[in-house]
Formats: C-alpha cells, structure tokens, sequence
C-alpha cells in the first residue's frame, strides 16, 4: 500500500496545464481551478500540500481573492507565478500578500525544488523533536520507520503503510519499538496527527470536519476518538481554553502530555 498523492492546488488559467504536467513530477497530484472557485467548498473537498497561483496581472479580483484564501488556508505555504514583466514590483506585492515564495513563468520548471523546499521549512509540521525523540538514540530501522512518520504524517492512515515501504512486516517493527523503549508506531503516528490539529484549530476560520481533514484523519469521529484519548476531552472543549502558542511552549505540553500518558 502507498502513501496518497499530495494535492497541489493550482489557481489560474487552464492554459498552463501543460506546462505544469511537465514541471510536477509524479509524486505530485496537481488540481487546477480558476480564480472564480468557490473558496469555501475547496477548503472542505480537499487537503492541500501546496497552493500555487499563477498570476499574469494582479487584478483587484485576484488580490481580494489571494486574501480571503489567507484567511482560510493559514497553515498551507503559497507560491506566486509571475510575468517576467515588472517581476520585481510583482513579487514584492506577492510578498506583502503573504505569498510564501515568488517564481517567474521562465523558472517554472524549478516549483517541484520550491515546493520541497516550502515543506521542509514548513512551520506548523510537528517534529519528533517535539515529542522529545531523538533518532540518533535509535537503531536504523527505528530512525528509518521515525523518518517516515515526520515526513508523512498527514497522509498516513496504517501502519502497514509505514511496513510497506521499509519491507518488513508490521510484528518486526512493533517488536523493534518494544525493545528499544519506544512507545508503539502507531501511538507516535496518533500524536503526530492530534498534535498538529492544535495548532490548526487555533485559526477560528476551520470547523472540526476542516481540522480532523486537515490533520490527516480519515473523518471527523476518528479524529474526536484520538483526541479524547490523549487529552481526556473533547476538541471543541480545549479549543476554546488554547490561545496563540509559541512553538516552544507547544513542545512542552507535548511531552508532558506524552509523560502522562506513558506512566
């Protein structure tokens, strides 16, 4: 079984289909919708990696539409095409719209590199640093199963997942885990998933559906159950007692959390 195709929303005019199928390579899922999409239906359909506008001429249109998205989509990093036209005045408003980063329509072949590099730097990605695991204390198999998690955790839904791209069965590494202390794969892949839903909720504009879709469960009773789990009440209950957290206050009630938790 394979991880799922990550969604990159395209914003623009259909005319660069063609470009963009040779640009994105196959790792990439890519969905293109005119300026005129229903933000909010977009926002609920799916989940996005990346979002990508393709800008020939900043129209008020556009601004306004760039904005709302903002406020919406406040976790997902942004890149802004341009005309090489005026690209230096362009890509300073892209960037006082909060456009994350700035490509030409001439360096378009380079957005796989910029969409990597936008999700490496990813602020609102959970580390396992974040839950105090360090992956040189660990044996490779345990770094390489760790590795997979961080990367993907949003996508991962089993285990199995996990098992089928290191090529061993799932008892191995449950196994694995148990000898090297280490709370089990799937309790990680859980607080990675409802770890990252706190800092999603925290933006007033995502219901619970939004959220749960957003951090990488399967629907939203799922998402209640694990959350429950942890924090022995509901989401809709810390919601409303959590304000703007620091990162580093965020790591420290995750591991307090986590200490809790495994006493």
């Amino acid at each position: 079984m394979e991880i799922s195709e990550k969604n990159i929303i395209v914003i623009g005019d259909k005319k660069y289909h063609g470009i963009l199928k040779i640009s994105l390579n196959t790792e990439y899922n890519f969905i293109i919708k005119p300026y005129t999409v229903n933000i909010n239906r977009m926002a609920r359909l799916n989940k996005y990696e990346v979002i990508v506008y393709l800008i020939e001429e900043l129209t008020e249109n556009i601004i306004a539409f760039i904005k709302k998205v903002n406020i919406l989509f406040t976790t997902i990093p942004t890149i802004g095409v341009i005309r090489n036209l005026n690209a230096v005045e362009q890509a300073r408003y892209c960037g006082m719209l909060g456009i994350n980063s700035v490509l030409t329509f001439s360096e378009i072949q380079n957005i796989c590199n910029e969409i990597q590099n936008l999700q490496c730097s990813n602020p609102t990605m959970i580390k396992l640093s974040n839950l105090g695991i360090k992956k040189v204390d660990f044996p490779l198999k345990i770094k390489r199963a760790l590795e997979i998690i961080e990367a993907d955790y949003l996508h991962i839904t089993t285990i199995e997942e996990i098992t089928s791209i290191m090529d061993v069965n799932e008892k191995y590494l449950y196994t694995e885990f148990q000898k090297n202390k280490l709370i089990p794969p799937k309790k990680i892949l859980m607080y990675f998933k409802v770890f990252h839903s706190l800092i999603i909720m925290q933006n007033p504009g995502y219901n619970l559906q939004d959220i749960a879709s957003l951090s990488g469960f399967t629907n939203q009773k799922r998402y209640c159950e694990c959350f429950n789990r942890i924090f022995a009440d509901s989401p809709r209950v810390v919601r409303k007692k959590i304000r703007q957290l620091d990162s580093l206050k965020l790591e420290i009630m995750f591991q307090n959390i986590i200490k809790r938790l495994e006493k």
